[in-house]
């Protein structure tokens, strides 16, 4: 049973890439097309800018979730179940659609998706987080963690701002329906969700240069260049 988990674990962070970059390839392109073939993004005015904003927070996610799946491979290892190989599937159905629909007459619906990949994403990745923390290749990395936030484990560390970005994008689908998906409201709503991915993907970047440059003398210049 160990000899099958240690090349499960020694196969998996491949598996997992392969996958998801192929996944994210095609979601990706569809975008493009999709750009591509609709007018009124074209067409100047409000509703091509929130077409616009919308393509700027599909194309956002595309990277934020790569980021944070490569954040986790990279960092550690663990023991991969089914639901590992089967989650970037599910996250490409949610990135297709999303990338397919840039219409402001689906913005409401368009906006409780992305608030559904993002749930989806973020509680797989805390799910492989909490079950690489139990593994002792991974302790030393865990332990300097610990150090530094010693409830760095605990669910409100883990979702809080899961719990936030997701409140975010609910209060802009409101205010979308409030006041219409071309209002300047609406406008407003997706230029925040975009700063808020911005403000995400800064926040992967910091786990990721703590966790392979804490310890190196170049660490400042790295960052600034990674």
């Amino acid at each position: 049973m160990q000899a099958t988990q240690a090349r499960a674990m020694a196969l998996s962070p491949n598996l997992v890439v392969t996958l998801l970059s192929i996944v994210q390839a095609i979601a990706l392109e569809v975008l493009v097309t999709t750009v591509r073939e609709t007018g009124f993004l074209w067409q100047g005015g409000l509703p091509a800018a929130v077409g616009w904003l919308q393509a700027g927070i599909a194309f956002q996610g595309i990277v934020v979730l790569w980021v944070a799946y490569i954040g986790l491979v990279v960092r550690f290892v663990w023991v991969p179940r089914i639901r590992d190989m089967v989650i970037p599937f599910v996250l490409g159905v949610f990135q297709f659609v999303l990338a397919r629909t840039l219409d402001p007459a689906w913005l409401v619906w368009w906006l409780i998706l992305l608030a559904g990949l993002f749930v989806v994403g973020t509680v797989t990745n805390s799910s492989l987080f909490l079950q690489a923390s139990t593994l002792e290749a991974n302790r030393e990395l865990f332990d300097a963690m610990a150090r530094e936030n010693p409830h760095y484990k605990r669910p409100l560390y883990l979702y809080a701002p899961l719990a936030g970005f997701v409140a975010l994008i609910l209060g802009s689908a409101l205010l979308v329906a409030h006041f219409g998906p071309t209002s300047r409201v609406a406008f407003a709503a997706l230029a925040v969700t975009n700063l808020v991915l911005v403000l995400q993907f800064l926040q992967i970047r910091r786990y990721w240069n703590d966790a392979l440059f804490a310890s190196d003398p170049l660490q400042g210049s790295r960052s600034s260049a990674g």
